[in-house]
């Protein structure tokens, strides 16, 4: 028996570091995220 299934995954994966398991007819993928990137703060500067 073949299965296929095809997924879009978001833009926010390491692709390189994904891993998968069969084990006991389940099959669990493991997909992680990039860290988010720090939002930029504003920063006021009072001139003299």
């Amino acid at each position: 028996m073949i299965f296929y299934r095809a997924l879009e995954l978001p833009e926010e994966l390491k692709t390189d570091h994904v891993d998968a398991e069969l084990r006991d007819g389940i099959l669990t993928v493991k997909l992680p995220k990039v860290e988010p990137k720090p939002e930029f703060i504003p920063k006021k500067v009072h001139i003299k």
